[in-house]
């Protein structure tokens, strides 16, 4: 009979018509329905009770709505709300604390209260929710690191009271990025220490480092497994990222070496050979020493960052012919020596050695060769004029003796 009274009172509180309900009766169970009379005597003993039996039912303080376990809101949010929702009856009483402070007589927290009726629907009985409401504005924004909310209820005559506690931070993006190092002047072959990256931010960021865009390792620490050549100078940038935004900061490593050279040969217009050291250093080469034949022939110390000493000899001379090295130096050590061997040429003439500089031979070797197929062509089209020529004369003659 009690599921009966039940749903008896489910549909009178949807439909507010005792004949409707009667007639729903009727249709789902078959039997004689009661009377208007009692239908409404019994849904207005569940408003009261919470309980459509002879003797009202109680329930013992419980969550309908908990606050989660962790939460936080954005720095530069104004309203913040908090809410929690717990089953009782009797009813109960609900208090907020923070940091388990009572909030009851403050002046920045409001909360407010309301009551709920039994809800057959959700199979619960009376209910009690608050909602906590402040201004983050009123506050120290610091004074939320690591502070805790909790919505706790009194208890009733057949339990205690329940309590529901949340971690709350105040949110925001990296910020305060620091790298261990700003500027490192390592020398090749040394192993480099770890370095850190670290910044402040909530939720907790995520962290890569990046050489020219490209991503080279993932988290806080970038650790240098073997000994740096030179190719691992440059800029490495750490990048620290969370939901609400992203900061970076960058730590240059210059890698010292000395220095490695290369020699090149060029011609003047006038004939003149130029020698030319090239450097590639870090700090730059400061001293270039030339030698022939193992011979020294010429020390350049310099002055500016222009990695490269030229000397200039005369084509017209036979004893500047030989074998050229070169040897560049900077604050860390000599290069190996790089070596040119430089032999006589054919003709002192400028515009024959020109000539025969390997770029303008392969030059003047195209044009030969396009020049000779040109007479090639000319030749045979010549030849087979002549030919064709030939050939109508004698077709000529073989038909006037036909017709004599």
């Amino acid at each position: 009979m009690a599921k009966e009274k039940g749903q008896y009172v489910l549909w009178f509180r949807e439909s507010k018509s005792a004949n409707t309900v009667i007639h729903q009766f009727r249709q789902f169970y078959g039997p004689k329905p009661t009377d208007v009379k009692l239908i409404k005597d019994w849904y207005a003993k569940f408003k009261e009770t919470g309980s459509v039996c002879d003797h009202p039912r109680i329930a013992p303080p419980s969550f309908v709505k908990k606050l989660p376990e962790r939460g936080g809101v954005l720095r530069n949010t104004t309203n913040v709300q908090l809410s929690c929702h717990v089953e009782c009856h009797p009813l109960c009483e609900l208090e907020w604390l923070r940091n388990n402070e009572s909030l009851r007589d403050s002046i920045v927290f409001e909360s407010k209260v309301a009551h709920h009726r039994p809800d057959p629907r959700r199979n619960l009985f009376s209910s009690i929710s608050s909602v906590l409401t402040w201004n983050m504005s009123l506050l120290p924004v610091n004074s939320f690191d690591y502070a805790t909310f909790t919505c706790r209820s009194s208890g009733n005559e057949i339990g205690a009271g329940v309590s529901s506690t949340m971690a709350f931070r105040v949110e925001y993006p990296p910020e305060n990025i620091q790298i261990s190092a700003v500027r490192l002047e390592v020398m090749e072959g040394e192993i480099l220490d770890d370095l850190v990256c670290s910044a402040s931010a909530h939720p907790l960021a995520n962290y890569e480092w990046r050489v020219d865009g490209s991503v080279v390792a993932r988290g806080p620490v970038l650790s240098f497994n073997s000994s740096l050549s030179r190719a691992m100078g440059g800029n490495y940038t750490c990048v620290v990222m969370n939901r609400h935004g992203m900061a970076r900061a960058t730590v240059s490593i210059t890698v010292l070496h000395r220095p490695v050279c290369e020699m090149l040969k060029d011609y003047t217009d006038e004939g003149n050979v130029v020698l030319s050291c090239r450097s590639s250093a870090n700090p730059s080469a400061f001293n270039f020493s030339w030698f022939r034949n193992n011979d020294s022939i010429f020390s350049e110390t310099r002055e500016s960052n222009r990695q490269e000493s030229i000397i200039a000899l005369s084509g017209n001379n036979p004893n500047v012919y030989g074998k050229y090295s070169c040897i560049a130096a900077n604050e860390i050590g000599a290069s190996d020596p790089c070596s040119l061997d430089l032999t006589a040429l054919p003709s002192p003439a400028g515009w024959v050695q020109l000539l025969l500089q390997e770029e303008n031979l392969l030059i003047v070797a195209g044009i030969s060769g396009g020049i000779g197929v040109l007479l090639i062509i000319l030749l045979t089209t010549a030849v087979a004029i002549v030919l064709r020529r030939r050939m109508k004369a004698n077709s000529k003659e073989a038909l006037q003796e036909r017709h004599q």
